[in-house]
C-alpha cells in the first residue's frame, strides 16, 4: 500500500544511539534523513527538505525496518494525549464492523505497527478526503497481513545489512584515498614541468675553480677534462665531463659532484654525494680511487653516498662489464662499494677494514676457452706491501679449485697457489694433458700469470708447476702393454692404454711443458719416465715398462711423435 504524506515518524531509542554513536556506519543520505526525522514534520515534508536526495521514502522504509524510527501516535483532528477517548471522537466506519467482529476478536493479540509501502508519487498524492460519521464504540485493532509480518527484521537480514554498510563505507574511504593520491601525482607533475623551466635559469653561488680544486683532490695533480655541466635538479650539481686517466683516476665520462640547496645559500658547497659514469677501471686504479675518496681534504661527511653507472672493472686479468652501484662514507672512509651487472652474474664488493681494502668478486659463471666456471669467488686484501692477497673459490664441472691468488706490486703479474679436486682434465688450460683422455685431476700446483686486461691473453702467459694427479683416465695414441709385449727394437704403437692412477711433476708454460717422474699404473701394465714437449715440435722423453700381473720384465724405451703416432725405441732390456 501507499505510504501516506502526513505519516509523522520520530526516533526510536536505537535511533538516537545511532545518532551519536554512528555504530551501523549508516551512508550520508540514509543518516541525513535519520537526523531530520523529529516528531513533528510529516513524510511530505521531509520530502521538499531533501530536493537533493533521491528515494527518501525508500529511506525512510530502511530506517523503519531497522527499527531505527516509528510512527509517532498521533492522527489528524486528534490532540496527542494519554487520557481515553470517548466513543464520539472516532469517526463512523463507512463498513459495518459487527459483521467483523466475531472474526477480528478471535485474532491473537500481538503488537502491530503499520508497513508502508513508500513511494516518491505517493509522498506528493492527494490524499481523498473522508467523510465523518458517527463513531462506532469499541473499534477492533487492525492487523497488518502476514506478508508484511514475514519482512520485519531477522538476525540472518540484519547482519547482511550491517555488512552492506560496512562495506560501502570502507568503499568511500578506499575512493577517497585514491583521490587524494591522483591529486598529488598530478600536483608534483605540474611542479615537475614549472621547474624544469624556471630553475635552469636560478644561478648558483659556486666558484669557478671549484671543480678543478676538487678534481685535483680526487684525481691528483693534472686532473684533465673536456668540459663541465652544471644541472639544478633534483638537486644542484656539478660534473666534470671526459676526464683523462690521471694518477689514481681511470679515463671517467662523467663525475659529478652534488650539493645541497642549504650549503649553497650558505656560500660555501657541501657535497652530499658523488657520481661517476663510463669508467674503465683496472684493479690498482680501483684501489687507488678508493683510497682517494677516503681522504678527509674531500669533506666528505658521514653517510655520503657515492654512485657508480655503467663502470668497466679490468680484474685479476677478468673484464667485468657494465656494473652499477653504490658506496657509503662511514666513520670518514668510504665503505661497503658494491657494484653488480645487469645481469646479476657478477658481484665486486670493496671494504676497508683496519687501513687495508677488502676485495670480493662473485662470479655466477665464467666461461675460460671451452671450460665453464660457476661459482666463483675471490676474497682479497690490500696489504701494506701493494699486494692483493685473494681467497679463491671456484666449480669448474664436477671438481672444485681453491687457493690463494697475490697481485704483483704495480698489477702486472698474478701469482697464486690452487689446489685441484676432481677437476675434469679437459678444464684446464694446460697443453700437457692433452696426451691423457677422460680423468678427473687432483694436484697442487703454483702458477704464475701477467695481469691482462683480457683474459685470453692471461692464459697465454700462463705458467705452472706441482704435483698433478690423474684419475680413472687413458693415455691416448699407445697401448703400453703392446709394446712391452712386442721383441722388437723398434714399435709404431696405436690405441690406448686405461689407467686407474697416473701421476706426474709438472713444469709448463706457452713454450713448453715437462712432465717429471711420470708413474702411471693400469690394469695390467706399470710405467715411468719422463715426457715433454717444446713449442709445437714431437712429444719426446723415455719411458720403462714392465707388467707385474703378466709377469713382463722391464723394458727401457724411447719415446719420439704425436699421440697416435709414437714411435717406441727400445734401449734396454
Amino acid at each position: 500500500m501507499d505510504f501516506q504524506q502526513d505519516l509523522v515518524f520520530v526516533k526510536t531509542l536505537q535511533g538516537e544511539e545511532e545518532v551519536r554513536s554512528r555504530s551501523l556506519q549508516l551512508d550520508r543520505s540514509a543518516r541525513l534523513v535519520l537526523i531530520l526525522v523529529d516528531g513533528v514534520i510529516n513524510a511530505a515534508e521531509l520530502i521538499q527538505k531533501l530536493p537533493g536526495t533521491d528515494n527518501v521514502p525508500g529511506l525512510l522504509t530502511s530506517l523503519w525496518r531497522d527499527g531505527l524510527i516509528e510512527p509517532a501516535v498521533k492522527t489528524d483532528g486528534l490532540a496527542d494525549t494519554k487520557e481515553p477517548r470517548s466513543s464520539t471522537d472516532f469517526p463512523e466506519l463507512p463498513v459495518d464492523i459487527s459483521a467483523l467482529a466475531g472474526t477480528i476478536h478471535e485474532l491473537p493479540a500481538r503488537e502491530t505497527r503499520i508497513e508502508p509501502m513508500l513511494s516518491a508519487a505517493a509522498a506528493n498524492a492527494e490524499q481523498p478526503e473522508v467523510e465523518p460519521v458517527d463513531a462506532v464504540p469499541d473499534a477492533p485493532v487492525y492487523a497488518p497481513p502476514k506478508a508484511l509480518e514475514d519482512e520485519k527484521r531477522t538476525p540472518v537480514r540484519s547482519a547482511l545489512q550491517d555488512a552492506s554498510l560496512w562495506v560501502h563505507g570502507q568503499t568511500e574511504r578506499v575512493h577517497g584515498v585514491y583521490r587524494g593520491l591522483v591529486w598529488a601525482l598530478f600536483g608534483g607533475l605540474i611542479l615537475a614541468v614549472v621547474s624544469s623551466f624556471v630553475l635552469p635559469w636560478v644561478p648558483l653561488p659556486i666558484h669557478p675553480d671549484f671543480l678543478t680544486h676538487r678534481a685535483t683532490q680526487l684525481c691528483g695533480a693534472g686532473a684533465n677534462y673536456d668540459s663541465t655541466k652544471l644541472s639544478v635538479w633534483p638537486s644542484p650539481s656539478v660534473a666534470a665531463l671526459g676526464m683523462t686517466e690521471t694518477g689514481s683516476c681511470p679515463a671517467l665520462g662523467e663525475a659529478r659532484f652534488m650539493f645541497s640547496w642549504s650549503s649553497l645559500l650558505h656560500g660555501e658547497p657541501q657535497i652530499t654525494g658523488l657520481q661517476f659514469r663510463n669508467a674503465e677501471v683496472s684493479a690498482s686504479h680501483a684501489l687507488d680511487l678508493f683510497a682517494r675518496l677516503s681522504l678527509t681534504s674531500l669533506g666528505l661527511k658521514e653517510g655520503t653516498v657515492i654512485l657508480f653507472n655503467d663502470v668497466n672493472l679490468s680484474f685479476v686479468a677478468y673484464p667485468v662489464l657494465g656494473l652499477s652501484g653504490e658506496a657509503k662514507v662511514v666513520n670518514g672512509q668510504l665503505n661497503d662499494l658494491v657494484l653488480t651487472d645487469h645481469d646479476a652474474l657478477h658481484r665486486v664488493n670493496l671494504a676497508q677494514a683496519r687501513g687495508k681494502v677488502m676485495v670480493k668478486l662473485d662470479i655466477k659463471q665464467l666461461q675460460m676457452n671451452d671450460t665453464m666456471l660457476t661459482a666463483l669467488e675471490f676474497d682479497g686484501l690490500d696489504d701494506q706491501s701493494g699486494y692483493i692477497l685473494g681467497k679463491l673459490n671456484a666449480e669448474i664441472g664436477s671438481g672444485h679449485v681453491s687457493g690463494l691468488l697475490n697481485l704483483m706490486p704495480g698489477g702486472n703479474r698474478i701469482s697464486g697457489r690452487l689446489q685441484l679436486k676432481g677437476v675434469p682434465h679437459d678444464a684446464l688450460p694446460l697443453d700437457a694433458l692433452s696426451i691423457f683422455n677422460e680423468g678427473v685431476v687432483d694436484g697442487d700446483i703454483n702458477i704464475l700469470a701477467n695481469s691482462a686486461p683480457v683474459l685470453q691473453d692471461a692464459l697465454d702467459s700462463l705458467s705452472v708447476a706441482g704435483r698433478l694427479q690423474i684419475r680413472d683416465g687413458s693415455l691416448t695414441g699407445a697401448d703400453l702393454l703392446e709394446v712391452a709385449q712386442s721383441g722388437r727394437s723398434m714399435f709404431q704403437a696405436g690405441g690406448r692404454t686405461l689407467f686407474s692412477n697416473a701421476a706426474a711433476n709438472l713444469v709448463s708454460d706457452k713454450k713448453a711443458w715437462k712432465l717429471e717422474g711420470f708413474a702411471l699404473q693400469g690394469a695390467a701394465i706399470e710405467a715411468a719416465g719422463m715426457l715433454e714437449r717444446a713449442g709445437k715440435g714431437p712429444i719426446t722423453g723415455s719411458l720403462s715398462l714392465q707388467s707385474a700381473k703378466l709377469r713382463l720384465p722391464k723394458s727401457a724405451w724411447r719415446v719420439n711423435g704425436e699421440p697416435g703416432t709414437w714411435r717406441f725405441n727400445r734401449i734396454g732390456g
